[in-house]
């Protein structure tokens, strides 16, 4: 969680609202709470079968609260904390030039 703010912070994206969930394995009996706001949820899933999963289930949970859902999945066997690290490792190592 550390790595994914931190990441979010350096990369420009301070002015969103948004939270997490971590860990799409435990997220079988997941209940959603109150969610606020009204606006389109962008959903940012792992790379890979539970990750995909997860967002189903909370994607289909937050359509039947009335809110339009995306998905977006990382490449096969990745995850966004660490595409988002890498982003802003490589932002760096240019500015450094």
């Amino acid at each position: 969680m550390e790595r994914l703010t931190a990441a979010l912070l350096q990369g420009g994206a301070a002015t969103l609202a948004g939270g997490a969930v971590v860990g799409a394995a435990g997220t079988s009996g997941f209940m959603l709470p109150a969610v606020p706001g009204s606006g389109p949820v962008v959903l940012w899933a792992d790379g890979d079968v539970p990750g995909a999963l997860a967002a189903l289930r909370l994607g289909t949970a937050l359509r039947e609260r009335g809110r339009v859902v995306a998905v977006r999945l990382a490449p096969d066997g990745s995850d966004w904390a660490d595409i988002a690290a890498l982003e802003v490792a490589e932002r760096g190592a240019v500015r450094e030039l």
